[in-house]
């Protein structure tokens, strides 16, 4: 039985590369990073409102939670006064039931963004 392992130690041994053939015993090779492709986490989103129907777009992407939503209001606003305000409200309370920001640009354009964006109205020349 003895000379049995014997033999197939030597089998083994003359099968295996030895520890000078190999060099050290343990090798590693040193691999270079793989960067990443970065993807966008934070959504700037242009919307114009022709109609009320269209506020659902711009709702439904503001609950994704990852979108500033840039609202073009001024195509609904010549058309109807009142569902120019009804869109307007329904954007307010999704935005501050998100603890968002909602502002107005101008008399055609809206802002509304989420909690993390903190919007600041500045007066021209003025910088913080």
């Amino acid at each position: 039985m003895a000379g049995l392992l014997e033999k197939l130690r030597g089998i083994t041994e003359k099968l295996s590369p030895s520890k000078s053939q190999t060099g050290a015993s343990e090798e590693f090779v040193e691999l270079e990073p793989v960067p990443k492709k970065i993807s966008a986490k934070i959504f700037c989103e242009k919307y114009t409102l022709d109609e009320f129907d269209d506020v659902k777009y711009v709702i439904d992407s503001l609950r994704t939670g990852s979108v500033i939503a840039i609202i073009n209001i001024k195509p609904l606003g010549s058309k109807s006064r009142v569902e120019l305000q009804r869109a307007i409200n329904k954007i307010k309370k999704t935005v501050e039931a998100l603890n968002g920001q909602v502002i107005a640009i101008d008399e055609d354009w809206v802002v509304a963004a989420p909690s993390f964006v903190e919007i600041r109205k500045g007066k021209k020349g003025e910088t913080e």
